[in-house]
């Protein structure tokens, strides 16, 4: 049996496959208790050995598989991009949420991809602690650049005062993230191995743990610089089409950032 899902802020659309019967379709609301309605679900559609997959859409889709996997499934979560070109592969003409699941659905079931672990508690916390950390600096930049802007002096002593709280925050998230991977021995020496390399500060490794806490699970560094999208794309046809290599963005936009 297999399970595609496509998921969103607000809900998620799901396609039931199954061996001979028709597939089945349902919508549920993405909260605790739209996801505790879809086990019930499955459980009322007797479903055995489930495997199901599900795009990376933002983190609208880590609680789903996280009870998903709980229950005893095989998760895997997947690049959309990769949907996205077996949907073209297919020549899909239309595009809703019933109909992404159930592409979904069908990539799994021709290209079944490999299973998906959850992170572990620390990693957990370095990850919500990082993705703080960059909206703390997001909104502290936006909000520099409201002040350069700003011509009433009211206006601007207001936002020294929200400047001044947002970036106490973040030196305070920061210090944060440095206990968290200093009070666990693997994190603690990961971190330190990162710091080895030439060029990699407690910032950026702290990013790394954070967003690659499955590092382990790549069969080489080939690999992990190709999920993050660094490595360089060739583009050749013929005898004449020679483009400039550039970074294939084919990954974690985070990590290539940070990098």
């Amino acid at each position: 049996m297999i399970l595609g899902i496509d998921i969103s802020k607000a809900s998620f659309d799901v396609t039931l496959v199954m061996d001979n019967e028709p597939s089945v379709h349902h919508r549920f609301q993405n909260t605790t208790a739209g996801i505790e309605e879809l086990v019930q679900w499955l459980v009322q559609q007797q479903v055995r050995d489930l495997q199901v997959c599900m795009e990376a859409t933002n983190i609208y889709w880590e609680e789903v598989a996280e009870v998903l996997h709980a229950e005893g499934y095989q998760v895997s979560v997947v690049n959309p991009t990769r949907i996205k070109g077996f949907a073209m592969s297919q020549l899909r003409r239309s595009k809703t949420d019933k109909l992404d699941s159930e592409v979904i659905a069908a990539f799994c079931a021709a290209m079944p991809p490999d299973a998906w672990e959850p992170p572990t508690e620390t990693q957990r916390k370095l990850r919500s602690l990082e993705r703080h950390r960059v909206d703390l600096k997001q909104s502290i930049q936006q909000h520099k650049n409201r002040q350069q802007s700003a011509k009433d002096a009211d206006v601007k002593a207001s936002l020294q005062r929200v400047l001044e709280m947002l970036e106490a925050e973040l030196k305070a998230v920061e210090t944060q993230l440095a206990e968290v991977t200093n009070q666990h021995q693997t994190v603690r020496e990961q971190k330190q191995l990162l710091l080895s390399i030439t060029g990699i500060a407690p910032k950026t490794a702290h990013t790394l743990l954070a967003k690659m806490h499955d590092l382990s699970t790549y069969s080489n560094a080939r690999a992990a610089a190709a999920d993050a999208g660094d490595p360089p794309t060739q583009h050749e046809s013929g005898t004449t089409v020679r483009q400039r290599l550039k970074l294939s963005k084919v990954g974690k936009a985070a990590v290539r950032a940070a990098l």
